[in-house]
């Protein structure tokens, strides 16, 4: 496992980056940063969230728990304080927290994938196979865990055994994101008619996801079909709730 770097880059107000010692932020900085936003549900989640990619992960304990007192989406919280356990290198742990939230909650497929990853850390990778095939039987549009199941049967069978599973999926109420994942391939074929189709039919799905406006303008446009990009995105595209990346596309 590579160790954290020394330095941490962090910004000022006018967006200056600067480098800060990770020692130094974690015991004199973080603590303070993470009291100032205490009873703020929305910014401590932003902000253990930006802690966790500066890699920091024991040290956001007690504000992670404390947002599972106030954060209204429990879902969420938990979510993040497992993600620090297995962070942390306490995939029990983590397994435990979930496994309790599980006991009173209905089950979602980011939970069951966070349980997954708990499951595998420990080498227990059948069972852990098994939690995210619920997971994505739950949710087929959740990415991370998708692309995990996607790179376990690439690894079995190579290319031609994901697509199955891809087709499989897409056929369940509510799926997009396999269908986007079908439709890059069939760019790579440069079969334009199959991906148009698919792309079409998971629009109404995609929604406002801004992910998967800007993988369909993104891989239209590296195809060389800049117009059919415009075509279906443009009327869907709002700067405001989707950002910037697709609007580059």
């Amino acid at each position: 496992m590579t160790e954290p770097a020394e330095f941490i880059t962090v910004y000022d107000a006018q967006g200056r980056p600067a480098k800060v010692n990770r020692t130094f932020w974690a015991t004199d900085v973080l603590p303070a940063t993470l009291a100032r936003e205490w009873d703020n549900p929305e910014r401590l989640s932003a902000l253990i969230t930006a802690s966790l990619r500066d890699g920091f992960s024991s040290e956001l304990r007690g504000a992670a728990l404390r947002l599972q007192q106030i954060d209204p989406d429990p879902y969420e919280t938990v979510v993040l304080r497992a993600v620090i356990e297995l962070r942390a290198h306490e995939p029990v742990e983590a397994e435990r927290i979930l496994r309790e939230f599980l006991e009173e909650h209905p089950p979602s497929g980011l939970i069951l994938t966070n349980l997954a990853k708990a499951q595998a850390s420990q080498g227990r990778n059948e069972e852990s196979e098994a939690t995210l095939v619920q997971a994505i039987a739950l949710d087929p549009n959740q990415e991370n865990g998708l692309d995990w199941l996607m790179a376990i049967h690439r690894e079995r069978g190579g290319e031609a055994a994901v697509d199955p599973v891809l087709e499989e999926l897409s056929r369940r109420p509510g799926a997009w994101r396999p269908q986007l994942w079908l439709a890059r391939g069939a760019l790579g074929r440069g079969d334009i008619s199959e991906a148009l189709d698919l792309y079409r039919s998971a629009l109404p799905s995609v929604g406002a996801d801004g992910n998967g406006l800007m993988q369909i303008s993104g891989d239209l446009g590296k195809a060389g079909r800049p117009a059919d990009a415009v075509e279906l995105v443009l009327p869907l595209y709002d700067p405001m709730q989707h950002g910037l990346p697709t609007g580059l596309n």
